[in-house]
C-alpha cells in the first residue's frame, strides 16, 4: 500500500502513477543527503570566515550572510517543496499552514537572490573602483546596513500575503502552495512585485556586474602581466599591492561561478513552470526540480573550497 493521492472532488485519492513506494523511498533519501551536506558545508562556511583572519574580511561577511540564508533554505525550503507533494492533503486542509509554508520556501530563495545582487554589485566596486572609494561605502557600518535591508526587504514581500495583501492556498496545477487564480487583485499585485524583484535581480543586476567586472578583470589581469614583464626588481610593497588585487579577482571568480550555479540549478524549474504553465505537470518532476532549484546554496561550499587557499587551508585544518 502506498501514501500516493491524487486530487479529486476535493479529497485525495490513491492512484497517481508518479507517487509509488520506491520513486518516494529515493526522492527522500536525496532531500535528506542534500539537506545534511547544505547545513553542514554552510554552516562551517560561517565558521570559518568568522574564525580564519584572513578571511574576515568586510566583503566576506556579504558570503556569510548568503551562506546563513542557503542554510535555512535547506532547512525549510527543501522540507516544505518534497512534504507538499508528498502529503498534499495537509496542505490543502490546512490553510493556516499552507500559507507558513509559503513564507518558509520563499524567504530563503528571495534572501539569496537579493544577496547574489549585492555580491555582483560589491565585487564590481572592488574591482574597478579606488580603495578608499569602496571604503567610503562598504565599510563594516556599510554592509551590516546593506544586509540589514537585504533580509528585512525579502521579509516584507513574503509577508504581504500573510497579512493580507494576496490570497494564498493550495494550487492544484503547482501541486502546493501559491497565489490562488481567483484571489483578489492584491494577488496579482503582490505576485507580480515578487516576480520583478527576481527578474530584477538574477536577470539584471547580478549578471550586469558580474559582466562589468569579468571585462574589467580581463583588463587588469593584461595589465599586471605587462607590469611584472616590464619591473622585475619591484619594491616589496607595489609585489603585495598587486597580490591584493589578484586575490580580490579570485574572490570575484568565484562568487561569479556561485552565481552560474545557482542559475544553473533554478533554470529546469523555472523552464518547465513557464512551459506548463496552466496545466498540471507531473508531480515527481516537479518536486524533483524545485528540490534540485533549492538546492543550489548546498554546493557553494564546495565551490569556496576549491577556489580559496584560505577557506580550502581551514576547512582540511
Amino acid at each position: 500500500m502506498t501514501n500516493n493521492r491524487e486530487f479529486a472532488n476535493g479529497t485525495f485519492e490513491a492512484g497517481m502513477p508518479w507517487q509509488v513506494e520506491p520513486v518516494n523511498t529515493i526522492f527522500a533519501v536525496y532531500v535528506v543527503i542534500v539537506v545534511t551536506i547544505g547545513v553542514i558545508g554552510n554552516s562551517v562556511t560561517v565558521y570559518i570566515i568568522a574564525t580564519v583572519a584572513e578571511l574576515r574580511k568586510t566583503s566576506n561577511f556579504l558570503v556569510a550572510s548568503l551562506a546563513v540564508a542557503d542554510a535555512m533554505c535547506m532547512l525549510t525550503s527543501i522540507p516544505t517543496a518534497y512534504s507538499r507533494y508528498r502529503f498534499p492533503e495537509y496542505f490543502l486542509k490546512h490553510e493556516e499552514f499552507c500559507k507558513l509554508a509559503f513564507f518558509m520556501s520563499l524567504f530563503p530563495v528571495l534572501v539569496s537572490i537579493q544577496h547574489l545582487q549585492v555580491i555582483a554589485v560589491n565585487r564590481y566596486m572592488i574591482i574597478t573602483k579606488p580603495r578608499y572609494i569602496y571604503r567610503r561605502y562598504w565599510g563594516r557600518r556599510g554592509i551590516a546596513i546593506i544586509l540589514g535591508c537585504v533580509w528585512i526587504h525579502s521579509a516584507v514581500l513574503v509577508c504581504l500575503p500573510l497579512v493580507g495583501f494576496g490570497d494564498v492556498g493550495y494550487v492544484e496545477e503547482i501541486g502546493g502552495c501559491g497565489f490562488l487564480a481567483n484571489g483578489t487583485n492584491l494577488s496579482w499585485w503582490v505576485r507580480t512585485l515578487l516576480l520583478l524583484s527576481a527578474i530584477e535581480s538574477c536577470g539584471v543586476v547580478s549578471p550586469l556586474f558580474f559582466v562589468l567586472a569579468l571585462l574589467k578583470i580581463r583588463k587588469v589581469t593584461s595589465r599586471i602581466a605587462g607590469s611584472v614583464q616590464q619591473e622585475v626588481a619591484a619594491n616589496a610593497a607595489s609585489l603585495r599591492m598587486r597580490g591584493s588585487r589578484r586575490g580580490e579577482i579570485a574572490v570575484t571568480k568565484m562568487l561569479v561561478l556561485t552565481f552560474v550555479c545557482f542559475t544553473v540549478c533554478y533554470s529546469p524549474y523555472i523552464i518547465l513552470h513557464s512551459v506548463s504553465a496552466g496545466s498540471s505537470a507531473d508531480g515527481a518532476v516537479v518536486a524533483s526540480l524545485l528540490v534540485f532549484a533549492f538546492s543550489s546554496g548546498a554546493w557553494n561550499p564546495f565551490i569556496y573550497a576549491g577556489m580559496n587557499k584560505h577557506f580550502r587551508r581551514a576547512l582540511c585544518q
